[in-house]
């Protein structure tokens, strides 16, 4: 009857443990009831017992209080519970004035270890600065040149295709939201091949790094210039209207029929140029290439050294003239 005493451990109880046995005060056969305990505290579930041995044992517990609970039960509604309150004490190094004197030993040598490390550290840290500040100078430089790779053509220091396909959604993306056109040239130059294979490598170098020169110089500073690779060139105009889009094209023609001298031999090249305006006939990126694509075969068709802007509704080519 009543709280029961708890039963207490000692710290050299403690790895030794404790069993409690226990039993119903009936003259039920022990097959036909079930006992379960659980140590609060500790155990996360009920422990089911074997009804012949009917104990619960418990070794090495960490210090603190629990409660044994033992319920029994025949199956029929007769159910039984027993609980027995469990003291385990600490031992001495356990107890919180113990853990207050190890915090103060491990604090006043942490703070000696700090202290002679602090000097090493200041004298590393002068050295590492130097070391840093040489590192990152190199680190910039090699930063623009691996973006300078990535995004330029090596040969004429142009945008690469890749950097023209993010400037090309960028565009198409701010004309979405302003609704401000912008146009995309493709450009050929004519009879390229024929320079390359009757000079050499090294003239149709040449001819691509002048025909880079002469685009830049023929748009303005907003717009884009790009090699596409081998003779394939592209400019995106921004802001632009047809008016424009006639002005740089027709400028690109004729700066392109000037000759050009490669050491003894002077070279006689043009382009062909297909415009394409996006946004006027509602047509986005996915359309556009192609509709400067078709225009740019029309020019070819055309006689070349020339240029014609894709008209609304236009149909891709089936071909491509050379």
């Amino acid at each position: 009857a009543g709280e029961p005493a708890a039963l207490t451990l000692t710290p050299a109880d403690r790895e030794r443990g404790f069993t409690v046995e226990f039993a119903a005060l009936d003259y039920m056969p022990a097959e036909h009831r079930h006992y379960s305990y659980r140590l609060e505290g500790f155990d996360s579930a009920w422990i089911e017992a074997d009804p012949a041995v009917r104990r619960a044992s418990y070794n090495n517990l960490p210090p603190g209080t629990y409660r044994l609970r033992v319920r029994a039960t025949d199956g029929a509604g007769d159910d039984a519970a027993l609980e027995l309150p469990v003291r385990v004490l600490p031992a001495w190094h356990q107890q919180t004035w113990a853990h207050a004197l190890g915090v103060i030993g491990v604090l006043a040598a942490l703070a000696a270890l700090v202290q002679a490390r602090t000097s090493l550290l200041r004298r590393r840290q002068r050295e590492l600065e130097a070391v840093v500040a040489s590192r990152t100078a190199e680190l910039r430089a090699t930063q623009l040149r691996l973006e300078t790779m990535a995004y330029n053509d090596a040969l004429t220091d142009l945008p690469n295709r890749r950097r023209f396909n993010d400037e090309l959604q960028r565009l198409d993306a701010l004309a979405r939201r302003r609704g401000e056109p912008f146009a995309l040239l493709l450009i050929d130059l004519d009879r390229f091949k024929h320079i390359n294979d009757t000079l050499g490598h090294d003239a149709g170098d040449a001819l691509l790094v002048a025909t880079a020169e002469r685009l830049r110089a023929a748009v303005r500073q907003t717009d884009c210039v790009a090699r596409l690779g081998g003779d394939e060139f592209a400019v995106l105009l921004t802001p632009a209207n047809e008016a424009i889009v006639g002005d740089v094209a027709q400028r690109i023609v004729d700066s392109m029929r000037l000759p050009i001298t490669f050491g003894p031999h002077v070279m006689h090249v043009s382009a062909s140029i297909g415009a394409a305006l996006a946004w006027q006939d509602g047509t986005a990126t996915e359309g556009l290439y192609k509709k400067a694509d078709t225009a740019l075969y029309r020019a070819k068709e055309a006689g070349r050294d020339t240029w014609r802007m894709g008209a609304t509704g236009e149909q891709p080519a089936k071909g491509k003239a050379a």
